[in-house]
């Protein structure tokens, strides 16, 4: 289903000194030769320490980023039937209501009006924040708020969810409840999943396989 080939990724300092520097700015080399398989419903784990780019390969998947070197291959299609989830609140409009920002996203990805009511409705039954959708998102519970950003990233249905930290944060109940939501969506669907994660309980339970990032090379 996806395949990346020799990814190479590094960034430029651009500190405010390095910027008016005569100097070569330092380049943070942050990937290096990275092969990476993801199979069809599989649940692939990515772990490591902070800073060894973990979100940064999420971010290369999606292309919000592009890397210096490498290939990303996808059995179908390109990066557009990806979604990634992660805990950026900011990119949700803070004084409008759950339902808004669902509506907004999903008219964002070209859902359809009719199909985007539906949709919306069914995975607020199914990640139980029905109660929430004429909430204004900056009232939200922090639990409430990851709902929101899964619902989000699964209005269009994606093949492929990029995962990062999705569960950090959250009490024993509420992360049951997504691992369990997420293990139902891979075994209905012929979705995949790469979960990024510093729990080893998390990884080891829920993923098919784990791999680790050790100084911007896969282990």
């Amino acid at each position: 289903m996806l395949e990346l080939k020799n990814i190479r990724k590094e960034f430029i300092s651009d500190s405010l000194a390095s910027f008016f520097s005569s100097k070569e700015r330092k380049k943070n080399k942050v990937l290096t030769d990275v092969n990476l398989k993801l199979d069809n419903k599989e649940i692939l784990g990515i772990t490591g320490i902070n800073g060894s780019g973990k979100s940064t390969i999420l971010r290369i998947i999606s292309e919000t980023i592009i890397p210096e070197e490498g290939e990303i291959i996808f059995q179908n299609g390109g990066s557009e039937q990806t979604s990634i989830i992660n805990s950026n609140e900011r990119s949700f409009y803070w004084r409008l209501t759950s339902e808004q920002n669902l509506k907004f996203f999903g008219t964002l990805y070209g859902v359809k009006e009719d199909l985007l009511n539906k949709r919306i409705m069914q995975l607020g039954k199914e990640l139980e924040f029905t109660t929430i959708l004429d909430k204004q998102f900056m009232l939200l519970s922090t639990g409430q708020r990851k709902k929101l950003m899964i619902a989000r990233a699964l209005l269009k249905k994606p093949k492929i969810i990029l995962c990062d930290e999705v569960t950090s944060n959250l009490d024993a109940q509420s992360k049951e409840h997504i691992l369990n939501y997420f293990l139902k969506i891979i075994s209905k669907t012929d979705t995949s999943l790469i979960w990024v994660s510093h729990s080893k309980n998390e990884l080891n339970s829920f993923c098919q396989r784990v791999v680790t990032l050790n100084n911007g090379r896969l282990v």
